[in-house]
């Protein structure tokens, strides 16, 4: 009997095994860009966190005020006029929502920022308009926690106590005071909320630069067909 090698199994062992594209070793994402990808999909989730405290804070008090001044409570221990009771039951509610949803923005805000840092490490030109949304979210915020929130806080408490202890006069020019200040922080809210989603769309339209999974995998040499 004469052996005769089958051709077409050595070449197969021969041959190089090739690996799909989808299997190849240099698709394999590295820990550091899965860490830039987690920070963009955080960085998104922070902003629209805080656009739903924003918006949820306005629903709230656009909800509230109309439902007591419907209700007409009279509260013990006031000696305003009755008529007004509503407005401060209403406002003793909407001034604590605020108050949380003011305190919420700031981390998110903090966050968002962090978030961004670690996705957008070293490609700060690519991210501009990421950080530009946030440093505008930024003096909004500030303005509204450092400036106008402590100012309309002054007024509304002094309008509180007035009323409690009687003194008519000092109650009428504490709400002036902060029916003054009100457009004010309507217009910041809204300027508030347009900002956010706008980050918001903007993080989901355009991801953060640098964040790719694959664009950190460190480079593999070609692959060579062994000699012989």
């Amino acid at each position: 009997m004469i052996f005769r090698p089958d051709n077409d199994r050595l070449t197969s062992l021969h041959m190089p095994q090739v690996l799909a594209p989808h299997t190849r070793r240099d698709a394999i994402p590295s820990p550091v860009a899965l860490t830039r990808a987690g920070a963009s999909i955080l960085h998104a989730s922070f902003l629209a966190l805080c656009l739903g405290s924003v918006v949820m804070s306005g629903v709230v008090a656009a909800l509230t005020f109309p439902a007591l001044k419907r209700l007409a409570p009279v509260l013990p221990g006031f000696l305003t006029p009755p008529e007004d009771h509503w407005r401060i039951a209403a406002g003793h509610i909407a001034f604590r929502v605020f108050a949380v949803s003011g305190w919420v923005q700031l981390a998110c805000l903090a966050a968002a920022g962090a978030a961004l840092a670690i996705a957008a490490r070293r490609a700060l030109r690519q991210n501009i308009i990421h950080w530009f949304i946030l440093s505008l979210l930024a003096l909004v915020i500030g303005y509204n926690g450092a400036i106008l929130m402590p100012r309309m806080t002054d007024n509304l408490q002094r309008y509180w106590h007035a009323s409690q202890s009687g003194d008519l006069s000092l109650a009428a020019s504490s709400q002036q005071a902060f029916d003054a200040d009100h457009p004010r922080s309507t217009r910041l809210l809204v300027s508030l909320s347009l900002l956010v989603a706008l980050g918001v769309i903007l993080a989901a339209w355009r991801p953060v630069q640098g964040a790719h999974p694959l664009s950190d995998a460190p480079p593999q040499p070609p692959h060579t067909p062994p000699e012989g």
